[in-house]
């Protein structure tokens, strides 16, 4: 009972304040998956890697301009979303705010602007590019035999050897 005596009326309260915050902190902002409390308003993340490197646009559906097109560098990662206010004309009222970080990211400020259409006129296009040389060369790597491994009825000099020979245990004689 002093224990429960000593503290203020207003400690669960902050207790709870603190736990609502922390929670938000740990849902993350930036993610592909979107986060716990994804919305229309929160942005949209899209993941380059180096098996899928991709190029994101933003199409205006009205014209089928695309507005926006970047190639995303592999191991990094696009965050967008739509403010429905910001544009610099009529035809462009909403502002798409972008940045690209490194993969993994999911807290920061989206650094870098551009006049868009409104969000109900926009489509964004994903497309996957071509892998950079030095992808191309490790995918080329990761398909060769390790030394020594031999494929399967071959013998060590050369040649084909025996045919496997395997029953089915439900085959009868």
């Amino acid at each position: 009972m002093t224990f429960l005596r000593r503290l203020p009326r207003r400690a669960p309260l902050a207790v709870l304040c603190r736990c609502l915050a922390l929670s938000l902190l740990l849902t993350g902002c930036y993610t592909p998956g979107g986060n716990m409390f994804t919305a229309t308003d929160t942005g949209w993340t899209y993941l380059s890697t180096t098996a899928q490197p991709i190029n994101v646009s933003v199409v205006d559906v009205r014209t089928g301009k695309a507005v926006f097109s970047q190639d995303i560098p592999e191991g990094s990662q696009i965050t967008m979303r739509i403010i429905a206010k910001g544009g610099t004309s009529d035809e462009f009222p909403a502002r798409l705010q972008w940045t690209v970080v490194k993969a993994g990211t999911q807290f920061g400020r989206l650094r870098n602007a551009v006049s868009c259409p409104p969000e109900e006129a926009c489509r964004i296009d994903v497309n996957l590019r071509e892998p950079s040389v030095e992808a191309a060369a490790g995918q080329q790597q990761l398909t060769k035999a390790p030394p020594g491994l031999q494929a399967p009825n071959v013998w060590p000099d050369g040649g084909v050897g025996p045919e496997a020979q395997s029953t089915d245990i439900y085959d009868s004689p």
